[in-house]
């Protein structure tokens, strides 16, 4: 299972517009809390899951966007941050078993 952030997951930026729209305090709404829950699920189930949240923060900490300005979906960046991430986290696990493989 890969877990796919929203916008204001990522950006925090777009984390301090939620909170403004929505007057969320941090103390009564956790922005981590989807992504904690499924992790801690899947672990319980012992299903391999991947969260992609941290390498597109490090993106977004260095300047590059990884969501459209407009909107809630992934840029190229975006995409390509999040591909490499579950790749390497494949190939760590050898899911498939011959995963590790190059043709």
């Amino acid at each position: 299972m890969a877990y796919v952030p929203s916008k204001m997951e990522v950006s925090d930026r777009d984390w301090e517009l939620t909170q403004a729209l929505y007057g969320v305090d941090e103390r009564d709404w956790d922005r981590r809390r989807v992504a904690s829950e499924l992790l801690l699920v899947c672990r319980s189930l012992d299903i391999p899951a991947v969260d992609t949240t941290e390498p597109l923060r490090r993106q977004e900490r260095g300047g590059q966007s990884t969501y459209h300005a407009r909107g809630g979906h992934w840029n190229r960046l975006g995409h390509a941050t999040a591909a490499l991430h579950i790749e390497d986290a494949l190939r760590r696990e050898r899911m498939p078993p011959d995963c590790g493989r190059r043709p």
